[in-house]
């Protein structure tokens, strides 16, 4: 009987962790994005706009899977602007052309599993204070005031996401630990496992 709790409590743990990787990321979310240049409400994100590179999700519609494949692709004479999920990270990157300018821009996604998520930067190299993020509820905002026409530039920022796990994966290690505090606790008073 005792050994079978300490497989049992074995088991669920080996069995937990996994849970809480899967849980933990983006990966098989699915976002929507919405690209907005220069305070217009066109979503350059869209397809049906016309400016939606090939390669990328968002070239069937505004709506994708994060897969690691690239996500959010935006591309016009004068920019190709990036913004590519893992399963726990957020590129963005701004290529402009030689003698083009940017306009202000913010890039809007949104997702279930950002509710509860915290951000961080990793890195950012776009000029005039970089950009901005701002996650409230399932939406996470990023915001860049533009450049003025200045020569080629080729900006790029990372950013951390750290998800909240699944309430069914806190379950599971809760489970587990108990299981496995609880033989700890009979071996502890002299009843051990044989």
């Amino acid at each position: 009987m005792k050994r079978g709790l300490a497989l049992f409590t074995l088991l669920t743990v080996l069995l937990t962790v996994p849970a809480l990787a899967s849980a933990d990321g983006l990966t098989g979310t699915t976002v929507s994005g919405q690209f907005n240049i220069g305070g217009a409400s066109t979503n350059y994100f869209d397809p049906s706009n016309g400016f939606v590179p090939s390669g990328f999700q968002n070239d069937a519609g505004p709506t994708v899977v994060i897969n690691g494949s690239p996500t959010f692709g935006f591309n016009d004479s004068f920019n190709f602007d990036q913004a590519n999920f893992t399963d726990s990270t957020l590129t963005i990157s701004d290529l402009d052309q030689p003698s083009a300018g940017a306009l202000n821009w913010e890039m809007i996604f949104t997702d279930s599993a950002f509710a509860g998520a915290s951000v961080s930067k990793v890195s950012d190299t776009f000029d005039n204070g970089g950009l901005s993020v701002n996650l409230v509820g399932d939406d996470l905002t990023v915001l860049w005031v533009g450049d003025t026409v200045r020569s080629d530039f080729d900006f790029s920022a990372a950013y951390d996401i750290a998800t909240v796990p699944e309430p069914s994966s806190l379950v599971l290690l809760g489970i587990g630990l108990l299981g496995l505090m609880s033989g700890f606790s009979l071996k502890w008073r002299g009843e051990g496992f044989r």
